[in-house]
């Protein structure tokens, strides 16, 4: 009788219950804001789905109170989701990026980051990230028009914009500069991409507030933002390379807690190991490669503050193709004839042998953001550990031919407030570095030991006038860098004061509602760093001798850029974006006509020039769509860059190139939500401005063909995103001439990959 009794209460709940509530709401497009028909709107928990009509509008009937989960997606937009605990009847604006390549809008920590909005920028996230997973950091941002990537073999790169790379690029995670050896050319950025959910990219000098090294641009990283919804969800990310018979593996969880909604908490994990690259006849002899990297999050968000907690691990070993080294002198002139380098076997290989150079990144990052009765406040701690070795064939012993140690703390405070049409940042940047040789090495360093103190202040300022927009921003830093090293048994001790100034300024304008135009003008200085002024010896990983200059001057740059851009919802967009850049002490790795032979083997030269310069160019992007779901992509860039003193091209500029690529989408069951289809053509000419010496002709041009097929598969509590690859399908033999091996061998022959990315 009483289990009767029990079971009609339940009964009398159950019916009690008001399951009549609705959901309502629109779907629009974050970049501007237009309404996304056709868009999906799925209440995962009861697999109830509906589409949004022509205004974006859409309806869910007859639900009970509870917590659900919601799924939005659209054609070309990456799925997004959201955590609501219903009680009443409710009404949601959802707002889904579906320009991702043109957003210009960046959020840190729930902050919103100033970012210049009169220079040119350009954005990779969601699945279109997801695309390119497994991937390094340099190699992601080529699909950017007017990026490219320096390379030092396969798979090792870095970022390059408008010709300028290395100390003339910030590249920064979360809001914090990464700080590591990135002075050499063959020293890839340590970061994980698998931890990502947004690249920008900040074109020209306009990034005044990261830093005088961000004189030729910024590539702002972020991760997500930290979960809303109590519950644990992750990803599975798995990548295949045929090419090196690479694989990649990264997992991810986040979550909330139950009994205190205030925090949440992320972890993720990747893990990467490859043989030998293969080009399209022979196979790159000692370039495996293995990486591993470790993401923790925490944060506690409420009210009027947030408070975030991030500690990340970085560790890399890879191999330095062995026909890179060589000798003798009469070797090294045969290498740079030969077709096929020296030591190229007919097998891959997994193990990692001399030469080889292995890093170790840890970052411990601490944020505070205070939401004031008028504006905010954001306070930052940074402590990074960074610890390169390099390891030469030539050395008997396990012991590294060159070990250095940055130790490295940054404090950042800034305030930003906003009046009606008005809106400022003032902030101040306080860096300390610390970097040394291990003592035990009994070597000549190829840098010294050096101890480095910059102070920043800035302020950045937004005018908005109807369809006008002006920016303004100016910054002062104070350089402090102490170098220490021996000299015919003395110790040396020199001293670089640098007082450096960065002003900007900007407008943007709407002339008409789907035509923009963005001019922005800059000064800045930026002082010479340990390798320009300190290089002297051999750089094994770039497999040369370089040498600085301790008498360098700061560098000065006048740079003028411009973009036009029209955007007509996904019919039709194209940019234009001219610029010109003047330097004054302009510091360069010039190649000397100079072979040196030393007990380490034969190496060319390379010393660092400075001189009055001059570069110019311009991107190109256009987007169309030339039949229904059929779209039409256009991309191009041009570099000119010339020494104004030697009157002659200046070395390792881009070649022009063309991209052309044609993308269909399609879908044909209730599973398989979206299919698409991408070809992908690319012509790179041969780099005719060359300077007048190099150890080599720049390569000839070449042709590169390459594929996509992409899916993506909808079930109750998990989704599935396959994506297959191919890169140079016609398996074609160059050389690029951003690829410093270039010297010795062809870059990589044809690569197919599968991605398959889990989401739960």
């Amino acid at each position: 009788m009483k289990r009767l009794v029990v079971i009609l209460f339940l009964l009398s709940q159950l019916y009690a219950q008001n399951c009549s509530l609705q959901i309502k709401g629109r779907v629009v497009d974050e970049h501007d804001g237009t309404s996304l028909e056709l868009a999906s709107v799925v209440l995962v928990d009861q697999q109830l789905a509906v589409y949004t009509a022509a205004d974006g509008s859409f309806e869910l009937k007859n639900i009970c109170p509870g917590s659900y989960h919601l799924a939005f997606s659209h054609l070309s937009c990456e799925t997004k989701h959201m955590y609501l605990q219903l009680t009443s009847d409710t009404s949601i604006v959802f707002m889904l990026e579906h320009h991702d390549e043109l957003l210009e809008s960046v959020t840190v920590l729930r902050h919103k980051e100033t970012l210049n909005k009169t220079a040119a920028t350009s954005s990779l996230q969601g699945e279109v990230l997801a695309a390119k997973m497994g991937e390094n950091l340099g190699t992601i941002l080529r699909s950017i028009s007017g990026v490219s990537a320096v390379e030092t073999g396969a798979g090792v790169s870095k970022p390059m914009i408008h010709g300028l790379f290395g100390n003339r690029v910030e590249i920064l995670q979360n809001g914090v500069a990464l700080q590591s050896q990135q002075w050499g050319n063959e020293h890839a950025p340590e970061i994980d991409p698998f931890s990502l959910q947004k690249i920008t990219v900040v074109k020209g000098a306009g990034a005044l507030k990261y830093g005088t090294r961000a004189m030729g641009g910024a590539i702002l990283l972020e991760n997500d933002l930290m979960p809303k919804d109590p519950h644990v969800h992750g990803k599975l990310h798995m990548a295949g390379f045929s090419n090196g018979l690479k694989m990649a593996l990264s997992a991810s969880l986040e979550g909330g807690i139950q009994k205190n909604p205030y925090f949440s908490w992320r972890v993720q994990g990747s893990y990467s190991k490859s043989g030998d690259n293969k080009a399209a006849t022979y196979f790159l002899n000692n370039t495996a490669r293995e990486e591993q990297a470790l993401n923790v999050q925490l944060a506690y968000i409420r009210n009027q503050f947030n408070t975030q907690v991030q500690y990340s691990f970085y560790r890399s070993k890879l191999g330095i193709l062995r026909g890179s080294h060589i000798g003798n002198l009469s070797d090294l002139e045969e290498a740079f004839q030969r077709e096929e380098p020296f030591y190229t076997e007919d097998k891959i290989q997994f193990k990692i042998d001399k030469p080889f150079q292995e890093v170790y990144h840890n970052t411990l990052k601490i944020n505070h953001l205070q939401n004031l009765t008028k504006g905010a406040l954001n306070l930052v701690y940074a402590f990074q550990a960074n610890a390169r070795s390099e390891y030469d064939i030539r050395r008997s012993s396990n012991q590294a031919s060159l070990a250095l140690n940055l130790l490295s703390q940054e404090f950042q405070s800034y305030y930003s407030n906003s009046k009606a049409n008005f809106k400022y940042e003032i902030g101040t940047q306080f860096q300390s570095k610390v970097n040394y040789n291990s003592p035990d090495l009994n070597v000549k360093p190829l840098i010294p030991n050096y101890r480095k103190q910059v102070l920043a202040l800035y302020t950045i300022q937004e005018l908005k006038l109807e369809k006008l927009l002006f920016e303004f921003g100016a910054r002062y830093e104070y350089q402090n860098m102490l170098v220490r090293f021996y000299e015919d048994q003395n110790l040396i001790n020199n001293r670089h004061l640098f007082n450096n100034l960065a002003l900007n300024a900007g407008f943007s304008t709407k002339l008409k509602k789907d035509f923009t135009y963005r001019l922005n003008l800059s000064y800045v200085q930026r002082a010479p760093e340990i390798n320009e002024l300190y290089s002297n010896g051999l750089h094994h990983g770039a497999a040369a001798i370089e040498r600085g200059n301790p008498n360098f001057d700061k560098e000065s740059l006048w740079s003028f850029n411009q973009s036009f851009s029209y955007l007509k919802s996904d019919l039709f967009f194209i940019e234009i974006s001219p610029y010109f850049q003047y330097f004054h002490n302009y510091i360069q790795l010039k190649p000397q006509d100079l072979l040196e032979l030393s007990i380490r083997g034969a190496f060319p030269v390379f010393n660092y020039e400075a001189s009055k310069a001059l570069l110019w160019g311009f991107d190109f992007a256009m987007q169309t769509q030339v039949a229904k779901n059929l779209y039409w992509n256009l991309k191009s860039a041009i570099v000119r860059a010339k020494d104004l003193d030697a009157k002659e091209n200046i070395s390792f500029m881009p070649a022009d190139y063309l991209e052309n690529s044609l993308s269909y989408d399609f879908a044909f069951h209730k599973k398989l939500k979206e299919l698409k289809l991408n070809l992908v053509g690319t012509y790179t000419w041969q780099q005719v401005r060359a300077p007048v010496f190099d150890f080599t002709e720049a390569p000839p041009g070449n042709f590169l063909l390459g594929a996509q097929l992409a899916t993506k598969f909808n079930f109750k509590h998990l989704g599935m995103q396959v994506q297959l690859e191919g890169q140079n399908l016609l398996n074609k033999s160059y050389r690029n001439y951003l690829n410093r091996y270039r010297y010795y061998a062809d870059d990589m022959g044809v690569n197919l990959v599968l991605r398959t990315t889990l989401i739960f």
